[in-house]
Parts: C-alpha cells; sequence; structure tokens
C-alpha cells in the first residue's frame, strides 16, 4: 500500500523509474497501482491505494528482488528513498491503527524479515534508519529509553 501522495510522486517521476526497470517489470504506468483509494488514518494523506502485483511481485521489483524506485532514485542521485512509499521504506516495520509493530508476513521466509525470541540486536536498533525517517531523532530516542527501561539487564546477555 502506498499513501497516494506517494503515488502522484511515483507517476511524476514516471519515465526516469521506467530506465530502471527490467523485462519482468511492466512500463505501462497505468498498472503500477491497483484501481481505486481507500481511507485510511495510517498513512499521512489519510487515503492509500495498492501498488500492483505483476508476475507474482510487486510491480516495482526487478528480477533480483530490488526496489525500481530506490534503484532510479539513486541512479539519479537523489535521496534512496525520493520515490519509494513510506511503508515499502519501513517494511517490516508496520504502522497500524497509530501503533508502531512488526509485520510478520515473512517471518521465518526471509532472513531479512524474521525475528528470534533470543537475538544481539532489537529490531528497533536493526531497523534505526526506518524508524528515524518516520519518528525523527526524538522519537527513536523515546523508543531506545523504553527499551532500555522494560529490557535493560534481561537473562544472560540476551535481550528478548
Amino acid at each position: 500500500m502506498a499513501d497516494v501522495r506517494d503515488r502522484d510522486n511515483i507517476l511524476a517521476h514516471r519515465e526516469i523509474i521506467k530506465k530502471y526497470m527490467d523485462g519482468t517489470q511492466t512500463t505501462d504506468d497505468s498498472r503500477w497501482f491497483d484501481p481505486g483509494e481507500q481511507a485510511d488514518s495510517d498513512f499521512p494523506s489519510g487515503r492509500c491505494v495498492g501498488t500492483a502485483e505483476i508476475n507474482n511481485k510487486c510491480a516495482f521489483l526487478d528480477r533480483a528482488g530490488r526496489c525500481s524506485l530506490q534503484v532510479a532514485a539513486t541512479g539519479e542521485g537523489m535521496h534512496k528513498w525520493a520515490l519509494k512509499p513510506l511503508y515499502c521504506i519501513l517494511y517490516p516495520i508496520e504502522v497500524t491503527d497509530s501503533v508502531v509493530g512488526f509485520d510478520t508476513m515473512l517471518q521465518s521466509e526471509q532472513s531479512c524479515c524474521t525475528v528470534d525470541t533470543a537475538f544481539r540486536i532489537p529490531v528497533f536498533e536493526a531497523c534505526r534508519e526506518e524508524l528515524v525517517h518516520l519518528l525523527g531523532e526524538d522519537g527513536f530516542r523515546m523508543m531506545q529509553e523504553h527499551y532500555e527501561q522494560q529490557y535493560h539487564g534481561s537473562q544472560q546477555g540476551v535481550r528478548a
């Protein structure tokens, strides 16, 4: 899902993005998003739209599993997330009913999106850059403080 503002930004840069797509993707930008919009207060504008699935994957994923939006942005000298929807930036972090959490959709299927009950680094620290993008430095610092208050000194150095 993407905020409608993200969709509009992507479509405003369609010609740049198309240059970075491969043969498993469509350059027909009318097929990149699902039809219609939905109201959703978790999105900044309050409205969202689905990204289309083409060849059993997101329309923006290339054959190597890279996001063409991020590849295009960096290839054109922009910030790596200049074209990428917020929820794609955050994944596997999610925001549901204004609560920041972890999306378990790919749990145990892909190492990048899997957490364990015993770990060396908390998920929020592993996703620091993404969470700072969402919450700002102060919001991230509040997360760190909460974590330290709740889990400081867990058993045998393993934090859960």
